[in-house]
């Protein structure tokens, strides 16, 4: 005869085996939607350097080359030209869209950024190839980002040049944060 104390005991463990089946399969499907999440994420790469190219208003041939813009700041002139962009990847690497940031700074960040432009890339060597042709036809909204496919190029990127031919509003351009993804 089983005492009755023990009969207890019994009848608590075969709860206790079915609730850490469950707890040890609810934790699993916490691992892993942590790891498929991180494989989903958007990887974006940011171009570190840039060289940037345009004529002032009075004609002058104005050539930097600057840090990306990070966080809210951004690079701006006043051009006559178009305004060219260089932009070089520390390493070769495939991508299927870009995007740029478009500041929090009320309208002027908005009526500033790129209202034409053609997107040109290449890998270590060679020439440049179209990846995209934009205009845009809507106003900018701040604070967003803007996301475009590289249409002509499939293979490895490692230089980029953005070739603005019209600033969205006037001859004053503003750039934010460019990525490659």
């Amino acid at each position: 005869m089983v005492s009755k104390a023990r009969a207890d005991n019994r009848g608590r463990y075969r709860v206790l085996g079915p609730m850490m089946l469950v707890i040890a399969a609810l934790s699993l499907v916490q691992i892993l939607s942590g790891g498929i999440w991180r494989l989903f994420a958007l990887q974006t790469t940011t171009p570190m350097r840039w060289n940037i190219s345009y004529e002032d208003t009075n004609g002058r041939k104005v050539v930097s080359q600057i840090a990306a813009p990070a966080g809210d700041s951004f690079n701006e002139g006043v051009t006559a030209s178009p305004v060219l962009v260089e932009m070089e990847l520390s390493r070769c690497a495939s991508f299927s869209s870009y995007r740029f940031w478009v500041g929090p700074y009320g309208p002027e960040s908005a009526a500033r950024l790129p209202g034409e432009w053609m997107l040109f890339v290449r890998g270590d060597e060679g020439d440049w190839v179209l990846a995209d042709s934009e205009r845009m036809k809507a106003p900018y909204r701040n604070d967003t980002w803007y996301t475009f496919p590289l249409r002509g190029h499939k293979g490895c990127i490692q230089h980029v040049r953005w070739d603005i031919t019209k600033p969205w509003n006037g001859n004053i351009f503003r750039l934010f944060r460019f990525q490659l993804y």
